[in-house]
């Protein structure tokens, strides 16, 4: 009988087997930190025993060596195609590669379903994070490994110091965009986001809420939960609909959850904006080309994946920054969607 191949030994196996930290494994391993003799013995012959192969970044690090290769990472576990069906990701990718190669790197785009034990042997020197969850597990592998992290939004894990960010201020950026919207003539609005917990997500809905109490309205928002599709924008806006509640506008966090929120309000035979003004968050070009254009936050995806890269290159290279953590304003771009009933 054909036997599975066997699973390679991860960082998991060496410290639940040595009853030890992933962190002590990788300092006794890497020849960091305090760890005793004794435990590090325990913790090399274990890997050994296992068959650790170790982490070909963090060794590489550890004997002062670069490879001159970057990572950028994705966090779209739930929708691997959003990579590709959103602009702000392609442009945030564009830029941080050119960036990278001004400063003599490679940038190199690691798989959605990439698992922790295949990021063990890719030869890269650190790592971008785009979108990673609040509690990103990948965020955590990498600074057990002491690995140089920058991610694009924030992870609420504490920052060490080889790890930086880079964000928008959807603070002020949702605030800006829902008082376009009332200036419109919008008394409710609505609003959709995906499922995600990141960053972006999160401070979008808590905007959201703090402005509509503020202006003393009710906030309605809606949780797209088959992920950050057109069809996705369609369901939710559709069930908005059903439960008998007609916005006079609609705010998605996504271009794409904006489009399929077009296509649901023109099946129930309503228009935009005559009926309901319509926004997105983020910009493109299938946003600036609907009928009619959608009005959307600028984000500025080309200075975002620019700063990452930069500011990466920096913490790779062990330069001294004068601050790790990076906010970039987003600006309203209005257009037809939002224009007021004359």
């Amino acid at each position: 009988m054909e036997q599975s191949p066997r699973r390679t030994a991860g960082i998991e196996d060496v410290a639940r087997q040595a009853g030890v930290s992933r962190t002590t494994v990788s300092q006794a391993l890497n020849g960091k930190g305090r760890v005793s003799a004794v435990t590090r013995l325990r913790v090399e012959q274990t890997a050994r025993a296992l068959g650790y192969r170790g982490n070909a970044i963090a060794r590489r690090l550890a004997s002062g060596v670069r490879g001159g290769v970057l990572a950028l990472h994705v966090a779209a576990r739930d929708s691997p195609t959003v990579v590709w069906d959103v602009e702000y990701f392609t442009i945030l990718m564009s830029a941080a590669a050119t960036a990278a190669l001004s400063h003599g790197y490679w940038l190199t785009l690691a798989p959605g379903s990439a698992t922790e034990d295949m990021w063990d042997s890719l030869p890269t020197d650190g790592v971008i994070i785009v979108d990673p969850l609040i509690n990103d597990p990948l965020v955590r592998a990498f600074e057990d490994r002491d690995v140089p992290v920058v991610t694009v939004g924030r992870s609420s894990l504490e920052l060490n110091g080889r790890r930086g960010w880079v964000d928008n201020d959807h603070n002020s950026g949702t605030r800006a965009m829902l008082k376009h919207l009332r200036d419109q003539g919008a008394g409710s609005i609505a609003l959709i986001t995906g499922p995600e917990m990141n960053s972006y997500t999160l401070d979008t809905r808590n905007a959201y809420k703090d402005w509509a109490e503020e202006q003393g309205a009710e906030p309605r928002s809606y949780i797209a939960g088959s992920g950050l599709s057109e069809e996705a924008g369609y369901e939710t806006t559709a069930k908005m609909f059903a439960d008998g509640w007609r916005p006079d506008a609609i705010y998605a966090t996504v271009d794409r959850l904006a489009l399929g929120s077009l296509h649901a309000i023109k099946d129930h035979r309503l228009s935009v904006p005559e009926d309901i003004l319509l926004s997105s968050l983020s910009d493109s070009q299938s946003a600036r080309f609907a009928r009619p254009p959608l009005t959307a936050l600028d984000l500025h995806p080309e200075l975002v994946g620019r700063r990452a890269a930069e500011m990466l290159i920096a913490l790779v290279e062990g330069r001294r920054l004068h601050s790790r953590h990076r906010l970039i304003s987003a600006q309203v771009v209005p257009r037809r969607s939002t224009e007021a009933p004359s």
